[in-house]
């Protein structure tokens, strides 16, 4: 059965063909990351734009084998730490071959080499439309509803929201959306006595989020989370990293809190916040919905469209 890195090669080589068959005097090739290498060798004089949607690869691996020590017992959730060096030395040559480097975030940015800095672009990802009406009934008492959507895995920080959660003990009430990446003891322990969804629709997802109190996202190593995105535009202030590559969306103490990674007390102290005062957490749903109404993917298109017509015109 074909693994997904065959498919990325397959679709290299024949976009490759493709692009040298034409006939066009003014192409150009947009592609995405270790999708590129055969595309961009052959077409040395083409503007080459290449999409890195998530942090650098290297940096990456660094992070996550670092978390597979401090926290083994979650090791088997991280997935991808077997890449091998050719596969991450392709990964380079395509970056050094890319005349421009697209990327969601700051933080994306942040991980690459200082030697691309120059030719990097920064094109947020967008929130979908915020929604008209919540079902939130802005309790003064009970439980504050606490959601995390997601892959169940390390990566995402899940340890430190378990963590977070038995700390809070029955001031909260969590609700886990998502599936099991492998097979780990320390998953399923945290996971009885929440209500968990393994799989739900999208519209389902959404539809949820309009009922919970607020969205907990720990992430250690994203591109631009859209999970977060689509829970400010529903109306959840959320708690996440930098490293979520959203902090231009979640402004702390405004929609949200960013807290460092690898932090069972900030979110903790997060979530006394809100828990202790249901004035702020209802000035920060409303605060969500006003900054998903601005960061849009209309905005998006605009800037990517521009980013293109600058460097093919020079």
């Amino acid at each position: 059965m074909p693994t997904a890195d065959d498919v990325y090669h397959s679709f290299n080589k024949h976009l490759a063909v493709e692009m040298r068959r034409s006939k066009s005097q003014n192409l150009a090739v947009y592609t995405y990351d270790y999708c590129a290498y055969v595309t961009f060798s052959v077409l040395p004089n083409v503007p080459k734009f290449y999409e890195l949607p998530i942090g650098y690869s290297r940096a990456g691996l660094a992070l996550l084998a670092e978390e597979c020590v401090i926290n083994p017992e979650w090791a088997a959730t991280i997935t991808g730490l077997a890449d091998s060096e050719e596969k991450l030395e392709r990964k380079d040559v395509e970056l050094e071959l890319a005349d421009r480097i697209i990327v969601p975030s700051e933080f994306v940015k942040s991980t690459l080499p200082m030697k691309w800095e120059a030719k990097t672009t920064i094109v947020e990802y967008g929130c979908p439309p915020p929604a008209l009406e919540t079902h939130w009934e802005g309790s003064e008492s009970g439980p504050l509803k606490v959601l995390f959507c997601g892959s169940l895995s390390q990566r995402k920080g899940i340890s430190y929201l378990f963590d977070a959660a038995r700390r809070m003990g029955r001031r909260i009430e969590l609700t886990v959306i998502g599936s099991e990446v492998a097979p780990c003891d320390a998953v399923r322990r945290s996971l009885a006595g929440v209500t968990w969804h393994r799989s739900l629709t999208h519209a389902e997802v959404l539809e949820i989020m309009r009922t919970q109190d607020v969205f907990v996202f720990p992430t250690l190593f994203e591109g631009r989370a859209l999970v977060v995105l689509e829970a400010l535009s529903q109306g959840l202030p959320v708690i996440t990293t930098a490293n979520s590559g959203a902090t231009d969306a979640v402004i702390h103490g405004g929609s949200g809190f960013v807290v460092p990674i690898r932090s069972t007390d900030a979110i903790v102290d997060c979530l006394e916040k809100l828990d202790a005062d249901r004035s702020l957490l209802k000035n920060m749903k409303a605060e969500a919905l006003a900054i998903a109404s601005t960061i849009t993917w209309a905005s998006y298109r605009r800037k990517l469209i521009a980013a293109l017509a600058l460097h093919t015109a020079s």
